[in-house]
């Protein structure tokens, strides 16, 4: 059974399109990311795929599984429960992942809203798709255990891990906003006006490499 991140959008596909953007548009701030969550961890590894792959994992409870899978109301802090419990071995790396995953979609302003959030209740999918994820990046994935949203935003908010998270955010909310675009054909607002000091760059890895994105700029020549 696939999880959806939106109607007809296969969680897994997006996440990976969301990394690949991200990367292909940012490779200078994609490395520094893995070279200091490495250093946190102290496993060298593509953290960055992790992250992306992570982002939106929280879609995957089982209350937004339901036909017209168009309602993830704080999913973004379902995720970043799961990213801080799933990589709690690799010590502050897991704040990292955790506070970058949350920052990508409205999280300060929704963050009263969703403190206080029903437990997240992954739907029996789960566990495959956190295999390819930990396959596809070579980190290895503790199993699910509950932890409430409210402690997981005490414990990832040191200044150094703020720091850190930072960096991964701008081509996480780029990524996975192009990424989106393949199923909606709508250009977030902070795609068009970051990525108009970008222009070449979105050119090149939109057109030539992840999709067609002909409201993002000017058709190329």
């Amino acid at each position: 059974m696939t999880i959806y991140s939106w109607e007809g959008e296969d969680l897994w596909e997006h996440s990976l399109l969301a990394a690949e953007a991200g990367r292909c548009l940012f490779p200078e701030e994609v490395e520094l990311y893995n070279k200091k969550v490495s250093q946190l961890a102290g496993v060298d590894a593509d953290w960055w795929t992790l992250t992306a792959l992570l982002h939106d994992v929280g879609k995957a409870h089982r209350a937004f599984q339901k036909p017209p899978y168009k309602s993830f109301r704080c999913h973004e802090f379902y995720s970043a429960a799961f990213a801080y419990r799933a990589l709690a071995r690799y010590g502050y790396a897991a704040h990292v992942v955790a506070l970058a995953v949350v920052l990508h979609h409205h999280a300060m302003e929704r963050v009263h809203r969703c403190l206080n959030t029903a437990p997240f209740d992954p739907v029996e999918e789960l566990p495959e798709y956190v295999s390819k994820v930990s396959y596809k990046v070579g980190i290895k994935l503790d199993k699910w255990s509950h932890i409430a949203v409210r402690d997981v935003l005490k414990n990832i908010s040191n200044p150094k891990i703020y720091k850190t998270a930072l960096i991964a955010v701008l081509p996480l909310v780029i990524g996975d906003n192009l990424a989106a675009y393949k199923r909606d054909q709508v250009v977030a607002r902070v795609v068009a006006e970051t990525m108009r000091e970008h222009t070449s760059r979105l050119i090149k890895c939109v057109y030539s490499k992840l999709v067609s994105c002909g409201s993002c700029v000017g058709s190329p020549a």
